[in-house]
């Protein structure tokens, strides 16, 4: 680490801890019956998450409780956009088989779907429907080169607030906005040098980072930008750091912090291509430090025109 020194500033409350408890029913299952022909649905998961390149097919199994005969099982589907087949045919002996059903979602949306068995075919043994909660990822643009400018450590150490540090930018177009993502810098040593901006921090030594890659997901809505809470990927000997945006993760007397005139948001100006975080509008955690609100503005140029038109190049 370069020698530098530590600005202190008021520490705030820590971050919510959530508890969650979850319950899964259970039923025994005492074998088939001899008036009970019928058939149930079982999955090895039904919250699925698809990558945007993903096929979109759902594959459960559809299994009979009697299976001496061939015979046809008939199914329901709630949800238009999955094409649930209206039956299915099974051969003499066969007990189950697994089951495909083409999809078409948006990207970046979650939609459920409930497969039920006709009450003419399902058993009482079984699950007679079954619930899916299917979300498929946004489809990423990798829109090129940008820079960020870090305002988060310099808070603390005081280090250069303007130097502009290479990252390669995605977006999608959300329902309720924008928002881009990129690797931070934090988590490398600087290497290289690209004419504006260095790859790579520049005040971390061999040893402060883990050289991963933490990436920084920017949310853009007509209430303004938000950092995704990330961990940053260095260490100064203070413990982890991370960052995120104050409003909606910290939380002050035991409530989360909502005041956006103390603590504003982002700001996106879509025409000049720049995200701008002011003062206090970002927090810095280390693990063994505390919580500490950043005090000098960071910034998200989206290309090299951007930043350079910035400074009035």
């Amino acid at each position: 680490m370069k020698n530098i020194i530590k600005f202190a500033y008021a520490s705030l409350a820590s971050l919510l801890a959530v508890t969650f408890v979850s319950c899964t029913d259970s039923f025994d299952y005492e074998g088939p019956g001899e008036q009970d022909p019928g058939a149930f649905i079982n999955a090895v998961a039904t919250t699925l998450t698809y990558a945007a390149e993903d096929e979109q097919v759902l594959t459960f199994t559809l299994q009979r409780t009697n299976f001496d005969t061939a015979e046809s099982i008939s199914l329901i589907g709630d949800n238009s956009n999955f094409q649930v087949p209206t039956s299915v045919s099974f051969d003499a002996g066969e007990e189950k088989k697994f089951v495909n059903v083409p999809f078409n979602i948006k990207g970046g949306t979650t939609e459920k779907l409930t497969i039920s068995v006709a009450p003419e075919s399902a058993t009482v043994y079984g699950n007679g429907s079954l619930t899916f909660t299917i979300t498929r990822d946004f489809v990423w643009t990798n829109i090129g080169t940008g820079y960020w400018v870090d305002g988060i450590v310099a808070s603390l150490f005081g280090v250069d607030a303007s130097i502009p540090y290479v990252v390669e930018i995605e977006k999608i177009e959300t329902e309720t906005g924008v928002r881009f993502r990129f690797n931070g810098p934090y988590s490398h040593v600087a290497t290289d040098f690209d004419g504006i901006g260095y790859v790579g921090y520049v005040y971390n030594d061999e040893g402060d980072c883990d050289e991963k890659e933490h990436q920084f997901v920017i949310d853009v809505t007509p209430a303004g930008a938000t950092l995704q809470p990330v961990e940053m990927g260095m260490d100064w000997g203070y413990g982890a750091f991370s960052t995120g945006t104050v409003v909606g993760n910290l939380s002050s007397g035991g409530q989360v912090i909502t005041d956006t005139n103390t603590y504003p948001l982002g700001v996106y100006d879509e025409a000049a291509g720049i995200v701008t975080f002011p003062a206090k509008s970002l927090y810095v955690r280390m693990v063994d430090e505390g919580v500490y609100i950043t005090s000098v503005p960071s910034y998200l140029y989206l290309s090299a025109d951007a930043y350079n038109a910035a400074l009035g190049r």
